[in-house]
């Protein structure tokens, strides 16, 4: 046996049962120290940019400067360039403090601001090709430096005159106004930027698409914000911009829209054509007055909202102050041929129309008195109440008792002729005055009178609130003294110009019997509204007054005379004894 001992094999305690040429497994790591990662100033200098543009941006928010005084506007100057150098960043929250920064100090007069404007413009257009319209957009950071990218663009187009942008950049931000006022998050953005291309008055095909977009909008807007903006480019684009014959198609859109389908939209047709009437030239509306009126006088009678009524009657009102007393005329004969149609729409269309004519012309309108008052009172005789002048007041009180709140059918056709009528007299009495010396109106002004105290028991309340309020007008415009003359004296006359004492002079006592008759059955009116009721105590006092000092002459005549009570009119002693009694 060989007993020699075989030498031993180190073991290799690194490797252990690892196989020793395996290129699957990592080495194992050394005892060394490791080595440190390569720092790189390009790495994270965003963060110190970012840092000092919050600086800095802090800064001019608390207003530590002064516009207006030139060694802080020297320290400020430096900073443009360095701010359209950061604008080249492509890092979001770098570009958002860059831009507030920016935005804040461009209407400042810095000299390397019209230096640098090109290149802001630039590099503005840039950051929307690359972040506008993206799939990026929809995180709050891009959205809010794409709002910021189109206030400082609106901004240099306003400011900068001197600075012309490029058609194809005009074309690019039409575009981007298109696609903005669809999206409610950026219509805030959107129509700055367009006013400012407007004031510019930047002229490319593309405009006319997007203007007849807006006007679309300015009708179909979900809020009423978004259809003033709307109604305000439209009417800036059509005043400042040389259209020629195209300004006919924009008129033709609002104009065949006066009868849209939702209330809004109709409003908002009609303030366009209001800022028309006003800030359109005279000449053009002038040559272009029947064009707006006949579509306006037709939605008035057919529209079926009230507020939209009175916006179309305000409107034509505007109109009619505009245009020259020759059109004005034009337009009282087609109103005087609508009054003496038959048809009951017609009519009621020429009573309203003549009523604008008369808060606009006021007292130049007492030329057409004569013709338009004949017309008024027969349209007051075109729906006769028989019922009304026939049955007496005490039968009145009967009916007025039974009648309740169910009983009072609505406003019809011939009623609304009717309180269109009473309303258009009440303002040709207001404006034009009920006295007049004109003689050969004093049988029109008795059978106007006395036609319109038949409607102080109408059925409807409105009729007997005008009715009343007319008489309330006469009786102001009456003095008690030369009433009561009239009614004691019949050999008395009418004092020259005086044709509202006419009612009295041939109605005597009579009348005054009927008024305060009517004007009690009134009051008894199971639906009395607090205005109906005012007016009517008001005229109910002037009658009583009138009463009382009719009564104290009659019986101080009574005490004086010598001759026998008998011979005392009867008349005066019935209204006497109903005066005691009451």
């Amino acid at each position: 046996f060989d007993f020699r001992v075989l030498p031993k094999i180190p073991e290799d305690k690194t490797t252990g049962l690892r196989p020793v040429d395996s290129r699957l497994l990592l080495p194992v790591p050394t005892g060394s120290k490791p080595h440190c990662p390569v720092q790189e100033s390009s790495i994270s200098v965003h963060i110190i940019t970012q840092f000092g543009l919050h600086l800095f941006r802090m800064a001019l928010k608390r207003g530590k400067y002064k516009s207006g005084c030139k060694e802080h506007l020297e320290m400020l100057d430096p900073f443009v360039p360095i701010l359209s150098e950061v604008l080249s960043s492509r890092h979001v929250k770098v570009l958002s403090r860059a831009l507030h920064c920016l935005i804040t100090i461009l209407h400042l007069p810095l000299p390397s601001l019209q230096i640098h404007v090109s290149e802001i413009n630039t590099q503005l257009f840039s950051i929307l090709r690359h972040f506008s319209h993206s799939g990026g957009v929809t995180t709050s950071s891009n959205q809010e430096l794409i709002a910021i990218a189109f206030k400082s663009m609106t901004a240099i187009i306003h400011d900068y005159t001197h600075y012309k942008i490029s058609e194809d950049e005009l074309r690019l931000l039409l575009s981007y106004i298109e696609q903005d006022i669809d999206d409610y998050k950026r219509q805030s953005t959107a129509f700055p930027l367009l006013k400012a291309i407007l004031d510019r008055r930047f002229i490319v095909d593309e405009i006319h698409d997007v203007m007849r977009k807006i006007a679309e909008l300015s009708i179909r807007g979900d809020t009423s914000r978004i259809r003033a903006n709307s109604r305000n480019s439209v009417i800036q684009f059509l005043l400042d911009y040389p259209l020629g014959k195209k300004i006919n198609q924009h008129l033709d859109f609002f104009i065949a829209n006066l009868g849209f389908e939702e209330q809004f939209g109709r409003e908002s047709v009609i303030e366009t054509l209001g800022l028309v009437f006003n800030k359109f030239p005279q000449k053009v509306l002038l040559s272009n007055t029947m064009y707006f009126f006949v579509p306006l006088a037709s939605q008035l009678i057919n529209e079926e909202s009230p507020l939209c009524r009175q916006m179309i009657a305000e409107v034509i009102r505007t109109l009619l102050k505009k245009i020259s007393k020759e059109k004005r005329n034009d337009i009282n004969t087609m109103a005087v041929d609508w009054m003496s149609h038959r048809n009951l729409v017609h009519k009621q269309l020429g009573v309203q129309i003549i009523g604008l004519l008369v808060d606009v012309e006021q007292r130049e309108f007492e030329r057409r008195l004569e013709k338009i008052l004949t017309l008024l009172l027969e349209c007051l005789h075109h729906d006769e109440m028989s019922e009304i002048t026939e049955d007496k007041p005490e039968e009145e009180d009967e009916d007025n008792e039974e009648r309740d709140e169910s009983s009072l059918d609505p406003i019809t056709g011939g009623d609304h002729l009717i309180f269109n009528t009473l309303v258009t007299m009440e303002k040709i009495f207001t404006e034009c005055g009920i006295n007049t010396s004109n003689s050969d109106l004093y049988n029109l002004y008795y059978n106007i009178w006395d036609r319109i105290q038949c409607y102080l028991l109408h059925p409807h309340t409105w009729i007997r609130l005008i009715s009343s309020r007319l008489f309330g007008l006469l009786f102001s415009t009456c003095n008690m003294e030369e009433i009561i003359e009239l009614l004691v004296d019949e050999k008395s006359h009418i004092p020259e110009g005086k044709v509202g004492l006419d009612f009295f002079a041939k109605g005597r006592l009579m009348n005054l019997r009927k008024l305060k008759q009517c004007f009690m059955s009134q009051l008894k009116a199971p639906l009395l509204s607090e205005e109906l009721a005012n007016q009517t105590m008001k005229n109910q006092v002037f009658i009583t007054k009138l009463l009382l000092r009719l009564h104290v002459l009659t019986k101080h005549s009574v005490s004086t005379e010598e001759t026998n009570v008998d011979n005392i009119d009867i008349k005066k002693r019935k209204i006497e004894e109903e005066e005691e009694e009451e």
